[in-house]
């Protein structure tokens, strides 16, 4: 699958998303995503804001309010990080949520980045791992409303990044991951070739966890690559959109 990136990628880490062009969604995931299962009859995700009711677990199996100010997450057993270094296809667990919310809300020895939207957060009052596969959100306030739509918002910064790699390639002066090679994540594709203002090229993770919804026997994803075109003159996109049809049609 060819695609076209209007402008050229420069963000490989959810610390820093500010109007920086990314496609860290492909290589990391986060805890929830829209419910695949549910027909545009039912609800046509076409506004910004989904319903918990038409949302399921990604990287979580479920969660639920132990009380109004306890929010309870319940993660997946069968989740690895991809085999690649410093992580080397380690088993995703609770504290990599924790170090995921802490560094982007500024918590811990976390610094705040100036541009993250974390002030979306800022009710919270600690994020803790229970044991490996259920973490603990408290906050300040009884507002359930609000924290589902804080902790649970579809945008790209609740994207689990991989801790190993954070605190392998980050530091206080450089404290995004801005290396390509060093973007590891739980997801369906690995980031396996970056050219400047050129391409990005992502490689099917045979290792990956998920199968279809709709069709449970088939493993995800089913794309062997995706490559990211960097053309940000539209006219060009569609001479060479018209140029692979035409190629295609000859074939």
């Amino acid at each position: 699958m060819t695609l076209q990136a209007a402008s050229n990628i420069v963000n490989f880490d959810p610390y820093s998303p500010g109007n920086l062009n990314g496609i860290y969604t492909a290589w990391l995931e986060p805890i929830n995503s829209d419910d695949w299962t549910v027909g545009p009859s039912v609800f046509s995700y076409n506004i910004g804001y989904h319903p918990v009711q038409f949302q399921k677990g990604d990287l979580a199996t479920g969660w639920e309010f132990t009380d109004t100010t306890t929010f309870v997450v319940h993660l997946r057993q069968n989740v690895y990080w991809q085999n690649l270094p410093p992580a080397n296809g380690r088993k995703f667990i609770a504290s990599d949520v924790v170090a995921h919310y802490q560094r982007l809300g500024g918590y811990s020895t976390f610094a705040l980045d100036p541009l993250s939207d974390a002030t979306q957060n800022v009710d919270l009052v600690s994020v803790t791992a229970t044991d490996n596969y259920t973490v603990t959100f408290k906050t300040k306030t009884p507002n359930p409303e609000a924290t589902v739509e804080n902790l649970l918002r579809m945008i790209c910064t609740q994207s689990i990044e991989c801790p190993d790699a954070v605190a392998a390639y980050t530091s206080a002066s450089s404290p995004a991951i801005i290396n390509w090679h060093n973007s590891i994540g739980t997801g369906p594709y690995i980031l396996t070739d970056f050219v400047d203002s050129t391409a990005a090229t992502l490689t099917k993770n045979t290792g990956y966890w998920a199968f279809d919804e709709r069709y449970p026997a088939n493993r995800l994803p089913y794309v062997n690559s995706v490559i990211y075109l960097i053309i940000p003159n539209q006219s060009t996109a569609l001479a060479a959109l018209r140029q692979v049809k035409s190629t295609a049609s000859k074939a």
